[in-house]
């Protein structure tokens, strides 16, 4: 069996497979993050506790060190002073970010509490809290200060280091840095370092983190709250490589069914099944060339093509196996062979529209069943041909569909007490 495995991260992508298909892959840009609402200065003496920054960096696995050249994924270094983060296809690996949270006065701190929102969808600032998609409470204990302080910094130059990746990055100065260092040094600032996962789950866009700290005496801080941004990864596997129709009659549908397991312990041959693999739901398109009859100059006319009545239904499940919903394409005109630069252009089987209602969701299978219908008298042998699968999330003709959160829609997380950034399976998700 092969599984093809495709990614696209704001650009485009194409690759022929083994057998008769292609594939492509697009992205969509997505709204620049707004200017944070991170609040206040280093150092305060012997005053009241207080956060004064928030700041993220990619890491390699949870709690694991950081990559040296890759602290985000900012397409232009230092185009945006905000953490800016691209999950990875499949969660494979599960990518993970530490959050660094400078805290004056941590001997005053009893709890950190951090909550992150996705900003609520229509929103022009980012400001609206929308779904919490993350919430904890780290012990004081945690915070270091201090000579361990500074060891967790480290050199500003390259490193890597934190110091380091939060310049490379944008989110901090040198100056600043030195300053947090001086503060470290007389045990008036304090730093918590807590890991976050970022999953294919977390669709594109801009999301609000804050801060609230209790502290000694019972009394609490009001949220201080800086922004991230994740951006759009466009990716799907299926398990199709070949089609086979079987025995092909004149007038007579012939169907090559699929079915919703990915991959492995299903008999040949291959059966059809499609997932989104990224943080996007693309929308799903299907050409097809004309087939032709092997028999070579032995076969003329039109009874040597198979030049129309290609079908395709795809089809969505719920949890409980029931088919909820299904989308059918029916007579799909065949272009010519998409032959050896088919990735150059989707200019085959014209005029066919795109399945807009049912996309692709962050790690849902979705079923595909394709058919055939000949309409003249065939010849004796076989006929072959190509068909396409494309995944777009262009807004034309109709507009893109909008991925939701993809692993529990509650702010206490799903049935199994999981937060709905982790991988898992589709819950309660909306289509249009």
């Amino acid at each position: 069996m092969n599984l093809s495995r495709l990614a696209l991260v704001g650009g485009a992508i194409s690759a022929f497979l083994v057998g008769t298909m292609l594939f492509t892959s697009d992205a969509q840009a997505d709204t620049p993050p707004v200017v944070g609402t991170t609040q206040g200065t280093v150092g305060g003496g012997t005053g009241n506790a207080s956060v004064f920054n928030i700041a993220d960096l990619k890491t390699n696995g949870q709690n694991g060190p950081l990559i040296p050249g890759n602290y985000d994924d900012d397409p232009a270094p230092n185009a945006d002073n905000h953490f800016v983060v691209v999950p990875n296809l499949d969660d494979a690996p599960l990518q993970w970010a530490n959050k660094y949270i400078f805290i004056n006065n941590p001997s005053g701190v009893l709890e950190v509490q951090k909550t992150i929102y996705a900003t609520t969808e229509g929103s022009t600032n980012g400001t609206i809290n929308g779904a919490i998609i993350w919430d904890d409470l780290a012990p004081a204990s945690l915070i270091v200060t201090g000579a361990d302080c500074l060891a967790l910094l480290g050199a500003d130059s390259p490193g890597p280091s934190v110091a380091h990746g939060l310049i490379t990055t944008g989110q901090k100065t040198a100056a600043e840095l030195q300053s947090i260092r001086n503060g470290c040094q007389q045990n008036t600032v304090g730093i918590l370092v807590n890991p976050f996962p970022i999953s294919k789950h977390l669709p594109p866009g801009v999301y609000r983190q804050c801060i609230i700290l209790a502290q000694v005496g019972g009394a609490t801080t009001s949220p201080v709250c800086e922004y991230f941004k994740i951006l759009p990864i466009t990716g799907f596997q299926t398990d199709v490589n070949v089609i086979d129709y079987g025995t092909l009659v004149q007038f007579v549908k012939s169907i090559w069914g699929g079915n919703f397991v990915l991959p492995g312990d299903v008999p040949a041959p291959t059966p059809g099944t499609i997932q989104g693999t990224g943080n996007t739901s693309p929308k799903l398109l299907v050409a097809f060339s004309r087939m032709t009859n092997d028999m070579g100059t032995a076969a003329t006319g039109d009874d040597k093509y198979i030049n129309s009545y290609f079908d395709v239904q795809i089809n969505r499940q719920d949890p409980a196996g029931n088919i909820i919903a299904t989308q059918h394409l029916d007579n799909i005109l065949g272009g010519v062979p998409f032959g050896p630069d088919a990735h150059l252009t989707l200019g085959v089987s014209t005029g066919v529209p795109p399945f807009t209602p049912i996309c692709l969701e962050p790690n849902e299978n979705l079923k595909l069943d394709f058919s055939v219908t000949p309409q003249d008298v065939l010849y004796a042998g076989s006929y072959s041909g190509q068909v396409r699968l494309t995944v777009t999330n262009s807004g034309v003709p109709l507009p893109a569909c909008r991925p939701t959160l993809g692993s529990g829609e509650s702010a206490n997380g799903d049935a199994n007490g999981v937060y709905n950034n982790l991988p898992g399976d589709p819950v309660g998700q909306t289509y249009p």
